[in-house]
């Protein structure tokens, strides 16, 4: 099985200078289904998928992370 490069990303950051993605990150590492997603409209609508009243707060963290991953991922 291949390694979750999203989800090795989420733990090695921990803990994230934002307080509001703290909730997110934790919420996500756990979440053995968290895809290793490509876009962040994958990423997003997984979360979409899984909690359709996901609060907005949820969203700008998740979204923030996520550029923070994509940046670093397309520096390598």
């Amino acid at each position: 099985m291949a390694q979750n490069k999203f989800k090795a990303y989420l733990k090695e950051g921990q803990p994230f200078g934002d307080v509001v993605d703290r909730p997110f990150v934790y919420d996500a590492v756990g979440d053995p289904d968290l895809p290793d997603p490509e876009s962040w409209e994958e990423l997003e609508g997984y979360i979409k998928r899984r909690n359709p009243e996901v609060p907005t707060d949820t969203l700008n963290a998740a979204r923030h992370v996520w550029q923070m991953y994509d940046k670093e991922r397309k520096e390598r």
